[in-house]
C-alpha cells in the first residue's frame, strides 16, 4: 500500500516537460512486484501459526531543484528523493504483532547533484527522478 500524499511537493515530483509521471502509482506497482504474496484476507482456513505481513510506503518524495526570486535575489528550493517504508509482521488468528520495522532511505548527495547538473536537469524533458530511483541503492 502507498499512502497518498497531500503536499505541494507532489506537483513538482510528477512534472515533466513532455509528460506527467505518477510516482504514487509507480511505487504501488513496484511494491506489488517486490512482495508477491496473496492478501491475508483472501486466504481461507488459517492455521494457528500463519503470519501476515503489512507493508506501507508511508512517506515518499521525488527530487527537485528550482529557484524563486525573492525581491531581486534568487533563492534555491531543493529536496532529495526519499522513501519511508513501514512493516508489521503479525499472527493472522490472534492479531498479535510479532515485529514492526521502519526504514527511510534518501538519495545520496552525489547522485542528486549529478542529476541536477545533467542535461535533463538543465532542460527538464522528464522528471529528475523516477520509480527506478526508489529501488534499493
Amino acid at each position: 500500500m502507498v499512502v497518498p500524499r497531500e503536499s505541494w511537493q507532489e506537483d513538482f515530483d510528477s512534472w515533466g516537460l513532455f509528460k506527467s509521471y505518477n510516482l504514487e502509482e509507480a511505487l504501488s506497482e513496484k511494491l506489488k512486484q517486490f512482495i508477491n504474496l496473496p492478501p491475508a484476507g483472501d486466504v481461507k482456513n488459517h492455521d494457528k501459526n500463519d503470519l501476515a505481513l503489512d507493508l506501507a510506503v508511508v512517506d515518499y518524495q521525488g527530487g527537485e531543484f528550482d529557484s524563486v526570486l525573492v525581491v531581486e535575489y534568487p533563492v534555491a528550493i531543493f529536496w532529495r528523493p526519499k522513501i519511508c517504508i513501514k512493516g508489521r509482521l503479525y499472527n493472522i488468528r490472534s492479531g498479535k504483532t510479532l515485529c514492526t520495522a521502519s526504514n527511510t532511505v534518501r538519495c545520496s548527495w552525489s547522485l542528486y547533484i549529478t542529476r541536477v547538473l545533467s542535461l535533463n536537469g538543465l532542460f527538464r524533458y522528464k522528471p529528475l527522478f523516477n520509480k527506478e530511483d526508489m529501488e534499493a541503492p
